[in-house]
């Protein structure tokens, strides 16, 4: 979707200029939107927005194990639009390193 077709603009994430030196968009509650709200909520340490404190998730750098659950209930309570399939699967060269596939969908 070009930035001339959207009817509800809002600001693309990463932000970014497009077209004619104007900031990047993408319409309210398409695809996009969805994702990119899903990705800003689960790239957000917990507690990083002080009027929200609850907003984001819990820091996973030395978790043995990623908490799938904890991204899945971030997403139901912050982005009820959008629904989550996880999956993890260990690496191929590296065993102690895992891959966290996160699928959003449209709910």
């Amino acid at each position: 979707m070009t930035d001339s077709a959207v009817l509800v603009p809002h600001l693309a994430w990463p932000l970014r200029l497009g077209v004619g030196n104007t900031f990047a968009t993408v319409e309210q509650d398409s695809d996009d939107d969805i994702m990119q709200g899903v990705l800003v909520l689960l790239s957000t340490p917990l507690g990083r927005q002080i009027e929200l404190p609850d907003y984001g998730m819990p820091d996973q750098t030395f978790s043995v194990t990623p908490d799938l659950d904890a991204a899945a209930d971030a997403v139901a309570a912050w982005q009820p639009r959008a629904t989550i399939d996880t999956s993890v699967q260990v690496d191929t060269f590296d065993e102690l390193a895992q891959r966290v596939q996160i699928v959003v969908g449209n709910a």
